[in-house]
């Protein structure tokens, strides 16, 4: 089939009218708040961390660390404090722990990607 150039031209302006007619969905990813983050891939801005984040894969806040913590195995070295730490280098939260092993100073330690432990920070000087 042999098309004309004029035939051609007619075809894809009619395709370009109706083309522009047609709403197409926004891309996943494809927005930014005021921060940089994109919320339709679930970024949001963590304040306390000053970065973009997916709540459900790191924790922003010290105390979404403790609520973790609360449900790790962490709490079978000792009581859980008060006292949080997040340590930018290592992207971890250091959260202490009212532990009894004399001479060790033990902290959970929540990462950025969900891993949880018990660092036991013992000086090796028993008196």
């Amino acid at each position: 089939m042999k098309y004309s150039m004029k035939k051609i031209l007619i075809l894809l302006a009619i395709l370009g009218i109706f083309g522009g007619c047609i709403q197409q969905e926004p891309l996943v990813g494809g927005d930014e708040d005021e921060h940089g983050c994109k919320p339709s891939a679930g970024y949001s801005w963590c304040e306390e961390r000053q970065k973009c984040l997916r709540p459900w894969e790191e924790p922003c806040t010290a105390q979404d660390a403790i609520e973790i913590a609360k449900k790790s195995n962490c709490t079978d070295a000792g009581n859980l404090t008060e006292n949080v730490f997040y340590n930018n280098n290592s992207k971890t939260w250091w959260i202490d722990i009212d532990g009894d092993r004399e001479g060790c100073a033990p902290a959970c330690v929540v990462s950025d990607n969900g891993s949880v432990e018990v660092n036991w920070r013992c000086t090796g000087l028993i008196e």
